[in-house]
């Protein structure tokens, strides 16, 4: 048994690594072509003197691109992030709540949909009855978690229900049951 094991996973580690390169690929071409690719991209390519499209084999070519940095999520505008094969559909913007700075966003097109469609797979039908109604209690916004968890109810053939639960207002009422007294909110950053 420890032999057909051993055997065998080289053969799906070699296939893995396969088809992470073929997706590798594809992601490249897409995000750097003039006609899909969105503004923030095509702009960083134009200023590279190699082309992504050519150059990027598989996943540890990646590394010529460098680190990502998070200050490119800050600030506008927005629609940079809109790929041009977008163009057009509806697009949810989530952002971060700013206790580093200036807060980070992030558009959502469908992607919300399509990883709880696949996540809802997962999940037994006896802990998550399909065409049961859903209790969310937790933050309305502005990240992807109320729509993701609405979907996924809705997905499943229910109805999601909402207690907003706001993370600064959750730290006042904290502050309030461990020193039992009203504080000040914390001003906004």
């Amino acid at each position: 048994m420890g032999t057909l094991i051993e055997t065998g996973l080289p053969a799906k580690t070699k296939a893995a690594r396969a088809t992470l390169d073929a997706w590798t690929r594809e992601i490249v071409q897409w995000h750097f072509n003039p006609e899909t690719g969105c503004p923030f991209w095509l702009d960083y390519a134009a200023k590279l003197d190699w082309d992504p499209r050519t150059e990027i084999g598989g996943y540890d070519d990646l590394d010529r691109f460098g680190f990502f940095q998070d200050e490119w999520l800050r600030g506008g505008p927005v629609r940079r992030w809109v790929p041009k094969a977008y163009a057009g559909r509806p697009v949810y913007v989530f952002e971060t709540g700013g206790s580093t700075g200036v807060p980070k966003s992030r558009i959502s097109i469908d992607d919300f949909r399509i990883d709880y469609e696949a996540f809802s797979a997962t999940l037994p039908d006896d802990a998550f009855p399909p065409g049961a109604d859903w209790l969310m209690l937790g933050p309305s916004g502005p990240r992807r978690l109320r729509l993701a968890v609405e979907h996924l109810a809705q997905f499943r053939g229910g109805i999601c229900f909402l207690t907003d639960l706001d993370p600064a207002a959750r730290l006042h009422c904290v502050r309030v049951f461990l020193h039992g007294r009203t504080l000040p909110l914390a001003p906004a950053p």
